[in-house]
């Protein structure tokens, strides 16, 4: 099912990009969260985690969270600044 949820965010990444011509990090960072997420609960249902991995997963992850925090507060200000800019030439 989570991999179903990574297939689907690429798509919609994909699909954003070929109509705006943009890429919009938040849709990849996502899919990228869902994918690691994936890979924990699987190395931790065969029992083979240990604690090092665990470290790496949860700094990879709070990485990709901050990432993802970071892209949404400068799509806003893109977004604002467009308004903006938009607003000022009527």
């Amino acid at each position: 099912m989570l991999t179903l949820y990574v297939l689907v965010e690429l798509s919609r990444s994909l699909v954003e990009y070929f109509s705006t011509n943009k890429l919009r990090l938040t849709f990849i960072v996502d899919a990228a969260i869902v994918f690691v997420i994936r890979e924990m609960m699987i190395t931790l249902f065969k029992h083979e985690f240990d604690p090092s991995m665990l470290y790496a997963f949860s700094a990879f992850l709070v990485v990709l969270g901050a990432l993802r925090t970071v892209a949404v507060l400068m799509y806003q200000r893109e977004r604002k600044i467009t308004n903006d800019v938009g607003a000022k030439q009527r």
